[in-house]
């Protein structure tokens, strides 16, 4: 649904647009949008910051590169970074 918000490869969509045209809470888009822009394999959106996570003040655009060439697309849901660590304390803790 969100590539959907982005008619051609010059269309540029703020956090906050998205946000009002889909309709869904502000933590399920952060994940969504990471997952579409954050990870490098699979990237179909450009991020307007360089930062780590997905902030409000953000915009995305077509990564050209990467959806212009491609015929399919495969988009994997990355690991928020504070699962992760839980995930280790609780095989660190196994493993005792």
């Amino acid at each position: 649904m969100i590539l959907l918000h982005f008619p051609t490869p010059d269309t540029e969509r703020s956090f906050a647009e998205l946000k009002d045209s889909l309709q869904i809470e502000e933590g399920l888009l952060k994940r969504t949008l990471h997952s579409l822009s954050k990870v490098k394999k699979y990237r179909m959106l450009t991020p307007s910051s360089a930062s780590k996570g997905i902030k409000a003040a953000d915009s995305f655009k077509i990564d050209g590169k990467t959806v212009l060439k491609s015929k399919s697309v495969r988009v994997s849901l990355p690991t928020p970074p504070s699962s992760t660590k839980k995930v280790k304390a609780q095989q660190d803790d196994n493993r005792k």
